[in-house]
Order: structure tokens, then C-alpha cells, then sequence
């Protein structure tokens, strides 16, 4: 808003808070008020600390009409704990650390640009922090968060996102096709998020990029232009996300941690499926889907005495082709209470522990290779064994010679148990000979 200035010249800024406005008056206007030019001439080392531990403020969202300023330096609002909304204007790049600390009633930022750098714990102990208007999903997507800058990691109860002059919330996220890079944080807590779409443009998606989005739920598709998906113990991209039903991994990539170690990740009903071909890390995640399945071969990698897929709702695990355990040791492949069926169409490649730590009941075990895939053994935990039912062999077209293959071996031969548990896959008509249908990628 505007108020006429003396002399009938330009009109003044009329701001919300009038102790801002003496402030802003009394340092670059004419002592009465400032004109939008006058705003727009503040440098950023005038502008400074000049609000430092001012504990009066309340609101700065009139900031935007000082369109000169190109950074907020170290410490600007720092202590202003009754600022409760600001807006920055839309040549502010870069945000350096500290600017928010302290700010406890901080409740909603409105970005009118782009910040391609911000500085660690610019937003530290907003903990009232829920609110954040952006000028669009491309704009919001090409800030840079690094460290503890992400505004996420100030919020208490989650973060809603809202483009400029919009009363509703941003529920769904298609992700523009000018964007090759999903960037650190950038959706992180955002709880309002529901659906996020990703074009093939996109290329790379860096870590904790929708970090504990409570809400997301449906599919959630990795198309096959991505090349690499940043993921550790402690920066899934999905992780805390576990209302998701399905996904979909079309990408030919090395498959990292999609959730945080010893969280939960899916809601329990729906299939994750990865194209394979790549390295699966083991490392306790409990992914929460009815069923895994594995379009091709896959190698264990990275840890030891650990297991790939383990989670109390999976039924069925598929693999249309190998299972490479190479060096490590003591992996298990899946484990988990509910499951009832393993299918792996190739080899199984040095296990050194079972690839089924644990099942239900009469679970169903198929092996479609040509030939014997595994010793004995190496099938189920020795604890487990009685609650194995039936060992399928064959494809359908090859079952009497490969089970004769089976039952030739000495391995299999000395264990009379496992031998009298083997059966030709024609023989099978039960629930999973058919496995679920993955849809073509769009």
C-alpha cells in the first residue's frame, strides 16, 4: 500500500508495522516516510544489521520494495523474536548464515526470487516457521539449500508451500520440464505435498530432496532419464515418507537408500518395483509394499550381515534375473513376517547366509533357472525351515529336466527334507502364478 508523501511528489510505503516503517523512514526516507525509489536505492550494507534484536517488529513484508538489495548479510534479523512474516525482494540471491536465528515467532517467508545461496542456520530456532510463498514451482526449485539452510530444517510441525497471492495450499507437484536437477531439500517436510510428478527432463534428484513429506502418498515414479539418486543412512530422498502406495523405478541406476535406517517406507499395500540391472544396498530399511519386484539382475553391495528388503506387509518378492551377493557376507536377500512367496528366475551368485532370513507359513519358494540356482542351505534360515512349503522348479517349459537336475545333486541328495519339498513349477496354480502387472513408463 501506498500513503501520498509531502510535497504531492511519489507516494510513501504504507507498511503494516509502523515501527518498521519509522525505522525504514528515519534511515533512507525523509525522516516522514520512504518512497519505493528511496527503498529501491538501500544497498545491502545499509540495510545490514540495521534489525538486529529489534524485538518489536512484528512484520517486513513491504522488504520487497527494496529491489537494490542483493543479499541479506550475516545476523540482519537475528533476536527479532516477534517477527512473524517477511518477504524478500526479488534480487535477494544469496542469504548468508544467521539472518533468522532467533526468530521464534516466525511464522511465514515470501520469496518473490531466486537464492542460490544460503548460508547454515539462516532460519535456525524458527520453530513457528509453516508458511512459504514462492513466485512459482520453477523458481523454488532452482534456490540452493546446503547444510542446515534448508528452511525444513527450522520447522516444527511441518512446512506449506503456497505461490505468491494464492489462498491454497500446493498439493501437487508437477515438476517443470526445465528442471534436470530435483535439488537437496527442496520439497523436504513440505506436509501439504501430496502427488509429485517428475518429467524426463529430470536427470539427477539429490538427497533428502522430499524428506519426510508425511503426506505424499499414491505413485511415485523415477523415470529412466535419471542417472543417479542421491542417498545415504541419513539423507534418503523419501525418507518419513510412509504413506506412499507404489513405486516405480524405470531408471537403470544403482538403487540407494530411498528411507532412513530402520523407518518406514510405503503404507502397505502397494508394489515397489526397480528395473534392476544395478547395485541394491543392504542396510535394515523397511520397506512397507505387498510386493518387490526386481526387472532384472541385481548385485548386493556395501554392507555385510544385513538384508536387502525387509518389512512386515511383503508377501511376494519377484527377481527376473540374478542375485549377485559378491563379496560381502552374512546378507540375507528379504526377511519378513508376512512373506509367502520368493520368486528368482536366475542364478543366486555367492550367498553366504540364507537368502531368506524369515517367511509365513507355508511360504512358496520358485527357482526358474535352468539349472540348480542354490544349495540347500542357503534357501531359509535354519529356524525358519518347517514353515517353508513347496520348492518350485523350472519355467514352465523345462520343469522335468530341471528337476531332475535338482534331484541329482549331491547337495540336495544329502538333505531328504529339501529334496521331498521340491515340485514342478507346471504344478503350481495357486495365487502368485501370475506376477502383479508394472505399467508400461509414460
Amino acid at each position: 500500500m501506498m500513503a501520498a508523501a509531502a510535497g504531492g511528489g511519489e507516494q510513501y510505503i504504507q507498511f503494516a508495522d509502523p515501527v518498521v516503517g519509522q525505522i525504514c523512514a528515519t534511515n533512507w526516507g525523509d525522516g516522514v516516510g520512504i518512497t519505493p525509489s528511496q527503498a529501491a536505492a538501500v544497498t545491502d550494507n545499509q540495510l545490514g544489521a540495521t534489525f538486529r534484536s529489534n524485538t518489536q517488529i512484528t512484520s517486513f513484508d513491504e522488504l520487497r520494495y527494496f529491489t537494490g538489495l542483493t543479499k541479506l548479510s550475516t545476523n540482519a534479523f537475528n533476536g527479532c523474536s516477534s517477527l512473524r512474516s517477511l518477504t524478500l525482494p526479488q534480487n535477494i540471491t544469496r542469504i548468508e548464515q544467521y539472518v533468522f536465528i532467533g526468530c521464534a515467532a516466525l511464522e511465514t517467508l515470501t520469496f518473490m526470487g531466486v537464492v542460490s545461496c544460503a548460508g547454515n542456520n539462516f532460519v535456525s530456532g524458527c520453530g513457528a516457521l509453516n508458511r512459504i510463498n514462492i513466485p512459482s514451482i520453477d523458481a523454488w526449485m532452482n534456490n540452493s539449500w546446503t547444510g542446515t539452510s534448508a528452511p525444513y530444517s527450522a520447522s516444527t510441525n511441518g512446512l506449506h508451500l503456497y505461490l505468491n497471492g494464492e489462498s491454497s495450499e500446493i498439493t501437487t507437484v508437477v515438476i517443470p520440464t526445465s528442471i534436470t536437477t530435483i535439488k537437496t531439500r527442496v520439497f523436504a517436510r513440505c506436509v501439504g505435498l501430496q502427488v509429485v510428478i517428475i518429467p524426463s527432463s529430470v536427470t539427477s534428484i539429490e538427497s533428502d530432496a522430499f524428506k519426510e513429506c508425511s503426506n505424499l502418498a499414491g505413485t511415485f515414479i523415477i523415470p529412466s532419464t535419471v542417472a543417479s539418486v542421491a542417498g545415504t543412512t541419513g539423507s534418503a530422498i523419501l525418507s518419513g515418507c510412509a504413506g506412499i502406495a507404489n513405486v516405480y523405478s524405470y531408471a537403470n541406476i544403482s538403487l540407494p537408500n530411498l528411507t532412513a535406517q530402520n523407518t518406514h517406507f510405503g503404507n502397505g499395500t502397494g508394489i515397489f518395483y526397480h528395473k534392476g540391472g544395478v547395485s541394491l544396498v543392504p542396510n535394515y530399511y523397511y520397506y512397507d509394499f505387498k510386493s518387490i519386484i526386481i526387472g532384472g539382475n541385481i548385485i548386493v553391495g556395501s554392507y555385510n550381515n544385513r538384508r536387502v528388503f525387509t518389512g512386515d506387509y511383503i508377501e511376494q518378492c519377484r527377481v527376473t534375473g540374478d542375485v549377485d551377493f559378491g563379496t560381502t557376507t552374512g546378507n540375507n536377500f528379504v526377511g519378513g513376517s508376512s512373506i509367502e512367496f520368493l520368486e528368482i528366475m536366475g542364478s543366486i551368485i555367492s550367498p553366504s547366509s540364507p537368502i531368506l532370513s524369515s517367511c509365513a507359513n507355508g511360504c512358496i519358494v520358485h527357482f526358474g533357472k535352468a539349472g540348480v540356482a542354490c544349495t540347500p542351505d542357503k534357501i531359509l534360515s535354519s529356524n525358519q525351515l518347517s514353515k517353508l512349503q513347496t520348492i518350485y522348479v523350472g519355467d514352465g517349459t523345462n520343469d522335468d529336466a530341471v528337476l531332475a537336475l535338482y534331484q541329482a545333486d549331491p547337495d540336495w541328495q544329502a538333505d531328504t527334507t529339501m529334496l521331498g519339498k521340491l515340485a514342478k513349477w507346471s504344478d503350481y496354480n495357486g495365487d502368485y502364478k501370475t506376477p502383479p502387472a508394472i505399467p508400461l513408463e509414460s
